[in-house]
Formats: structure tokens, sequence, C-alpha cells
């Protein structure tokens, strides 16, 4: 059986092999206006969850070790980035 796919490539021309399916896009969740007295306890929200990414982020850097860990410590680094 013949299954014929398109998508965006990486790379030029046409190869032959194993298709890897990496899912499907995660979704983001609808916007929501919230009242200005719950704004303090979604800034915590926002900052504990930065902080949770990048030590997700560092602990996998220390389990991959090399050039991994200096990339996912930078990612770390931009995810504590306040701008």
């Amino acid at each position: 059986m013949e299954t014929t796919l398109r998508g965006v490539g990486v790379s030029h021309g046409v190869a032959i092999g194993e298709v890897r399916h990496m899912g499907t896009a995660v979704l983001e969740p609808p916007a929501k206006q919230i009242p200005a007295d719950e704004a303090p306890r979604e800034q915590g929200r926002a900052r504990q969850a930065v902080e949770a990414v990048s030590a997700d982020l560092i602990a996998r850097g220390n389990l991959a070790g090399g050039e991994a860990q200096a990339v996912l410590e930078a990612q770390a680094m931009m995810a504590q980035t306040r701008s």
C-alpha cells in the first residue's frame, strides 16, 4: 500500500525512508481577560511556570551533558529573562 504525504521538507529534493510523525500542533488556550484584582495571582502563576520550565531544562541538560547541556542551559536562561 502506498501513501503520499505532503508537508514541509527539511531539505530540497526527494527522500525515501521512514516517516517520523511529530504529532499535531499544541493549540493555544483561548485568550481571556481577568479582573485587575487577580493580576498578582496570575503573575505569581507565571513566575512559578517559568521556574518549573527552567528547572526542567537544567535537569535535562545535566542528563544530556556536552553541547546539549549548554543549549538547554541557554534555553533555561532565556526562559528566565524578563522582557
